[in-house]
C-alpha cells in the first residue's frame, strides 16, 4: 500500500512521473509487444532464446510454487494428517486378518467417504476462494475510492473556478488536511488488516488462546477508532466546502464516496473477523 499512499502527496497537482527519455523507451517496449508473437520473438534474439525464456520461467515458477507450498502449507497440521495416512495405508495393506496371502479388505460406503471428506474440504475451498475474490474487489474499491475523495477535495472547484478561494483553510492547506487523514487511515486500515486473527476456536475455548486474544483486541479497537476518527473528519471537510459555497449536489456525491469507502472497508474487517462456522472447521479438522 506504500506506493498507493506516495500518490497521496501533496502538492501533485501538475507534474511529471517520468522523463522524456524513459518515456521513449517505454513506448518502444509497448509497440514491441503489440506488434505480435512473431515480431517480438524476432526482436528478442530468435526462436531459441525464445523457447530457453519459457523454459527458464516455468522452472522459476515451479521454483516458486514448491516455496509457497513449504512455507504455507507444511504445518503441524499436516504433518500429523500425513504420518496418519501412512499408517493407515500401510496397516491395511500388510495386516493378514486370516494369517495368509491375502491382505485385510473391506467395503467402503463411498456416501459416508463423501460426506466425512469430500463435502468440508471442499466446502472449505469454495468458501476461502469466495473471500478472497470478496476481499480483492473491497480493496480495489477501497483504493479507487480514497484517491477520488483526494482529487476531489484538490481540484472540484465552482462558481466559475473561484469558490476555492473561500476556502478556510487555503485551498492548498484544505487539500494538504485531507491528504494527511486519507494517508493516515489508509496506515490504520492496514495495520489493522495485518493484525493477528484472533478468531479461531483456540482464541476461544483455550487460556493460552484467550491470552492472545486479550493482547491483540486492544490493538484492534485502537486502529478502528482511529479510522472512523478519519471518517469524520472527511465528512467535517466536506462541510468545510460547503462553507465556501460548494453546491449541495457535489457535496453529496462527496459524501456518498465517504459512505463507499466505509462500506468498502467494513467488508474487509468483517472478512477478517468472522471466519466460517466453527462447527464446519473442526469437524474438517
Amino acid at each position: 500500500m506504500d506506493d498507493f499512499v506516495g500518490a497521496f502527496q501533496f502538492p501533485t497537482r501538475n507534474h511529471g512521473i517520468l522523463d522524456e527519455e524513459a518515456m521513449g523507451g517505454l513506448q518502444t517496449r509497448q509497440e514491441e509487444y503489440m506488434s505480435g508473437s512473431i515480431d517480438v520473438i524476432r526482436l528478442r534474439g530468435g526462436f531459441l532464446k525464445s523457447l530457453w525464456r519459457h523454459f527458464r520461467n516455468s522452472v522459476l515458477d515451479y521454483r516458486a510454487a514448491l516455496f509457497v507450498f513449504f512455507l504455507h502449507l507444511v504445518t503441524l497440521d499436516f504433518l500429523i494428517y500425513i504420518t496418519l495416512a501412512i499408517i493407515t495405508t500401510s496397516s491395511f495393506y500388510y495386516y493378514k486378518a486370516d494369517q495368509t496371502d491375502q491382505p485385510f479388505s473391506a467395503q467402503l460406503d463411498w456416501n459416508l467417504f463423501g460426506f466425512a471428506v469430500v463435502f468440508p474440504i471442499t466446502w472449505n475451498i469454495g468458501t476461502a476462494y469466495r473471500r478472497r475474490e470478496t476481499a480483492l474487489a473491497a480493496i480495489a474499491s477501497l483504493k479507487s475510492l480514497a484517491f477520488n475523495i483526494f482529487v476531489a477535495h484538490r481540484d472540484w472547484n465552482w462558481k466559475n473556478a473561484q469558490g476555492r478561494e473561500k476556502l478556510n483553510p487555503s485551498d492548498e492547506g484544505h487539500a494538504a488536511q485531507v491528504s494527511e487523514v486519507l494517508v493516515g487511515m489508509l496506515s490504520h486500515m492496514e495495520r489493522f488488516l495485518l493484525l493477528p486473527c484472533v478468531n479461531k476456536s483456540r482464541h476461544l475455548y483455550t487460556a493460552a488462546g484467550e491470552k492472545e486474544r486479550l493482547e491483540i483486541r486492544p490493538l484492534w479497537k485502537h486502529h478502528l477508532a482511529e479510522i472512523q476518527v478519519g471518517f469524520n473528519r472527511l465528512i467535517v471537510a466536506t462541510e468545510r466546502m460547503k462553507l465556501g459555497g460548494m453546491p449541495a449536489n457535489e457535496a453529496i456525491r462527496l459524501n456518498q464516496y465517504v459512505m463507499l469507502l466505509n462500506e468498502s472497508f467494513g467488508q474487509l474487517r468483517f472478512i477478517k473477523g468472522y471466519r466460517t462456522p466453527e462447527g464446519i472447521r473442526s469437524f474438517a479438522r
